[in-house]
């Protein structure tokens, strides 16, 4: 059975709110995305799993918080050039 653009888009939104309807399903995705997170930026920084936990943790956070200051500047040169495209 083949389904058209807006028959997807239609059973996709069902879908969705279904699943969002679930008691702790929020809570459930926010705790697999933070230990996602932690395990990438864990593998990041000691490939090898050599460092002491401690001293992988706060590296790893580091890590993270230049990631994330790095998109905040993007963000914030696209908003400047976009702006300056609409003058």
């Amino acid at each position: 059975m083949a389904l058209n653009p807006a028959q997807r888009k239609a059973r996709a939104r069902v879908a969705a709110h279904t699943r969002w309807a679930k008691p702790d399903a929020r809570a459930h995705q926010s705790r697999t995305q933070a230990a996602a997170k932690v395990a990438r930026y864990d593998a990041l920084v000691d490939p090898e799993g050599t460092l002491d936990p401690e001293v992988r943790a706060i590296a790893a956070r580091s890590l993270l918080r230049a990631d994330m200051a790095r998109l905040g500047r993007r963000s914030a040169d696209m908003r400047t050039a976009a702006s300056k495209a609409a003058r």
